[in-house]
């Protein structure tokens, strides 16, 4: 799959918790507990895309 300006490779929490329909707390505590992969880049969480479709692969 390539990636567009449509969809980024990297998403922030902020956009996967509104793409879910939960709080960003709820994306947080799934990073935090390392059920979720992220990135840091600086201060900012990221979540690559392929990290979010494997965790709901594996959610499912």
């Amino acid at each position: 799959m390539t990636t567009t300006a449509i969809e980024p490779e990297l998403i922030s929490v902020d956009q996967l918790a509104a793409r879910w329909s939960v709080h960003p707390d709820t994306v947080r505590a799934l990073i935090a507990g390392g059920r979720l992969k992220s990135v840091r880049v600086g201060r900012l969480l990221r979540i690559r895309r392929e990290a979010a479709e494997a965790y709901l692969a594996g959610a499912a």
